[in-house]
């Protein structure tokens, strides 16, 4: 029996439609990742299959479970990291308000070579200023340090403020009798006054992964301006 020419149409419709579906699922392979619940509606094909044919409903389940661990694996690190960034940040603040609660410069060097080390969990702190001849602290037993002219633009760059870095050249001046602990580091340029010689703020941890050059560095930038502060008010500087 002759299809008629509606049924002609029909199959002519149906077919292109079936195409255009096709055509849109191997331009966006992952669609069905998108839209796990359109599975659900999806009539897989019989597992009475040949050596030939492809089990199309274990395919699919299979790149979804796939896609599932990979989303929860990503999402267990997310809340991993945005936990130690809440720590980081409690730690930092605690440490500033620290240093702006000092009554005293003298106060303010102790408070830096123990409480911020307690509070930063670090192992060890300087301030280091360079032997410049203008007004600086010095004394190494009061958790400062002397560092000869250029040595902060070598360690730390000339274009950069903050430097982290695992183990490397420079801790026995800085760090002194500690440096042996020290396994990673920060190194923060201190921009205290024009009328004070370069300074940095030197933070080492006997960690290797406590400072390394792919963490952010918002945090130690905040905690060295309270730093820059402090001592422009206890030395009796401009800015």
């Amino acid at each position: 029996m002759a299809a008629t020419p509606d049924n002609a149409k029909a199959r002519i419709a149906a077919a292109a439609t079936a195409r255009q579906v096709s055509d849109f699922l191997r331009a966006h392979p992952d669609f069905l990742l998108a839209h796990p619940d359109l599975l659900a509606t999806l009539t897989p094909p019989s597992h009475q299959r040949g050596d030939r044919v492809v089990d199309m409903q274990r395919f699919m389940l299979e790149r979804l479970r796939g896609e599932m661990t990979r989303v929860n694996a990503y999402h267990a690190k997310l809340i991993e990291h945005s936990r130690d960034n809440l720590e980081s940040q409690s730690q930092v603040h605690g440490a500033a308000l620290v240093l702006l609660e000092c009554e005293s410069f003298e106060q303010m060097i102790e408070a830096l070579g123990v409480d911020l080390a307690q509070r930063l969990n670090v192992d060890a702190i300087s301030l280091c200023v360079e032997d410049g001849g203008g007004r600086a602290p010095a004394g190494r037993g009061r958790g400062v340090c002397t560092l000869p002219p250029g040595l902060i633009d070598k360690l730390v760059g000339k274009r950069r403020n903050i430097l982290l870095r695992p183990e490397g050249s420079g801790e026995d001046l800085v760090f002194g009798a500690a440096a042996a602990l020290v396994r990673s580091s920060a190194l923060c340029r201190l921009k205290v006054s024009a009328h004070a010689p370069p300074a940095m703020l030197a933070l080492g941890s006997r960690r290797a992964d406590k400072f390394s050059s792919g963490q952010r560095t918002e945090l130690l930038a905040f905690l060295s301006r309270v730093v820059e502060i402090c001592l422009r008010r206890w030395l009796g500087l401009p800015a």
